[in-house]
């Protein structure tokens, strides 16, 4: 009996520590595709910018842009790349669910994926608007995605994690095709909860605005891309800086497909 429970414990450690380094450092399989990275990870900001511009140019066949538009005649923002390949598209008989974190004031995406033929699930604490129903396919709420369920937050915002709305509006069972998170930085918390819970089971893709200004959470991505393939990583032209002769992007668009889906005889 002694035996058997040290045994347990020995192999409990185990898989803590193996976790740990996973977390920590890039996977050896994603070593060769990320090409110059060092252990250990990210060490300054170019490797952070190799990383989040890195992208499996090979993964998707036929890439989208949906949404988006023009501010100030500089910049385009709010366009999302999806991919299209059919295995892992949004579906199109009419059963198409999308959840779409960070609305502002530029609804463009939303309504491009109702031409589509999806319903759309939009929300935002931000921008001061009850619960209403925008167009025939897309529904707003004012909550926010968030690490954990808040009443209190600073801002009187609510906040909920991902698993608490799929399960208040009756998706625990569905596809949802397409996840966007579009929410100024608090991508990285809520990107740990999920992943923790793994209410991403069942989302087909995301569609992520990313704030490559942090560097606790980076972990978070390599963790996601054991089971999710980024296919596109695009700079976003509204946050960029210039250092001397380099430019910076500290805001990138970035999509991946879950593996769960893909038909690898495509």
């Amino acid at each position: 009996m002694l035996r058997s429970s040290g045994t347990k414990a020995v192999v409990l450690i185990g898989i803590f520590c193996v976790f740990s380094v996973y977390y920590k450092y890039i996977p050896e399989q994603h070593i060769k595709g990320y090409g110059k990275f060092q252990r250990p990870f990210l060490a300054n900001s170019e490797d952070s910018q190799r990383f989040f511009t890195w992208r499996n140019e090979n993964a998707c066949k036929s890439k989208k842009s949906f949404g988006g538009k023009f501010y100030s005649k500089r910049f385009y923002d709010g366009n999302k790349t999806l991919c299209l390949d059919s295995d892992v598209m949004p579906d199109q008989n009419g059963k198409c669910l999308i959840y779409s974190f960070g609305v502002n004031d530029d609804w463009s995406f939303e309504e491009a994926m109702q031409v589509y033929g999806c319903k759309v699930l939009a929300f935002d604490p931000s921008i001061g608007k009850k619960p209403f129903k925008y167009s025939d396919n897309i529904y707003f709420y004012d909550f926010g995605l968030g690490k954990i369920d808040d009443l209190h937050h600073p801002d009187g915002w609510k906040l909920r994690t991902l698993g608490t709305l799929v399960d208040k509006f009756g998706h625990t069972n569905d596809i949802i095709d397409v996840l966007k998170i579009d929410i100024e930085g608090a991508e990285y918390d809520a990107l740990l909860e999920m992943l923790e819970s793994g209410v991403l089971m069942n989302v087909k893709q995301i569609v992520m605005e990313v704030h490559n200004l942090y560097d606790d959470y980076y972990g978070a991505f390599w963790l996601l891309e054991q089971s999710f393939e980024r296919f596109e990583s695009l700079p976003n032209f509204s946050c960029t800086y210039r250092n001397n002769t380099v430019t910076n992007h500290y805001c990138l668009e970035l999509s991946w497909f879950n593996l769960r889906f893909r038909n690898i005889y495509l």
